[in-house]
């Protein structure tokens, strides 16, 4: 028996859970938590993201510079749409930001450095 197994256990048999229906829970139950604690989170940050107000003569541009950069497939139309959200995540992660999706000066002024060295994607639009 592991320590951690035999802490867990004796942390029961104090508390008087034995004799009753306790199961301690396994690795693999404590990677299926963490793993839709996981997604549970990602859906808010996604949706936050989605959230944003932002006009579309914006978005267009990012969506020009995410192309630029190969990060975006989706069409150039100013819409902040999942697929737009999910290319700028990507380029966040590329630069070492958290992928929040969340339009903020710090990874726009990134963004458009890039696009700049990429082939002036950021004067366009």
């Amino acid at each position: 028996m592991s320590h951690s197994r035999r802490l867990a256990l004796t942390s029961a048999l104090l508390l008087g859970l034995t004799g009753s229906a306790c199961s301690i829970p396994t690795d693999q139950d404590r990677a299926k938590a963490a793993e839709e604690s996981a997604k549970k989170s990602l859906v808010a940050i996604d949706h936050a993201a989605l959230e944003q107000k932002v006009d579309a003569e914006k978005v267009k541009k990012i969506q020009q510079q995410l192309t630029a950069l190969r990060e975006y497939k989706g069409d150039i139309n100013g819409k902040l749409d999942q697929v737009t959200i999910n290319a700028y995540e990507a380029f966040q992660r590329s630069n070492g930001l958290f992928p929040d999706g969340m339009l903020n000066d710090k990874t726009l002024k990134l963004l458009d450095e890039a696009a700049a060295k990429q082939g002036g994607a950021a004067n366009k639009g």
